[in-house]
């Protein structure tokens, strides 16, 4: 299944953050689906692909780490963006091989520019 350039699963369990980035977004063209723990991404995907999918690193109940190895090993199409405000996000990024990702706070024109950066290689067929 070819993944739907305009749509961003966000796995974050505080819905201020989403709600933020769900204003910023959506008059871009995005179209966002607010996945508070992991499960909900898995349960989305059986539905439709995103472009990309934005999960905070820490949360509530744990971190994302388990569900990032389970999206890799389902080898999706999609990019994978990992944020967090407290954990060393380049050494977790090269950990769980993922090539983008966000510290918290993040300047918002930032990630617009990285998301459409993203949502062009979507369009290409890149991963």
């Amino acid at each position: 299944m070819k993944p739907d350039v305009n749509a961003i699963f966000v796995l974050e369990d505080q819905p201020e953050v989403c709600d933020a980035l769900r204003l910023v977004l959506e008059p871009e063209g995005f179209r966002l689906t607010h996945c508070f723990e992991p499960a909900d991404v898995l349960a989305a995907l059986k539905k439709s692909i995103p472009c990309t999918i934005i999960a905070d690193f820490c949360l509530r109940e744990g971190d994302a780490s388990g569900l990032i190895r389970q999206l890799k090993e389902m080898d999706l199409s999609s990019h994978i963006v990992l944020m967090s405000g407290i954990v060393n996000l380049i050494d977790k990024s090269k950990e769980l091989g993922v090539n983008y990702w966000i510290q918290k706070p993040f300047e918002l024109d930032r990630l617009v520019r990285l998301l459409r950066w993203l949502r062009m290689q979507c369009q290409a067929g890149m991963k």
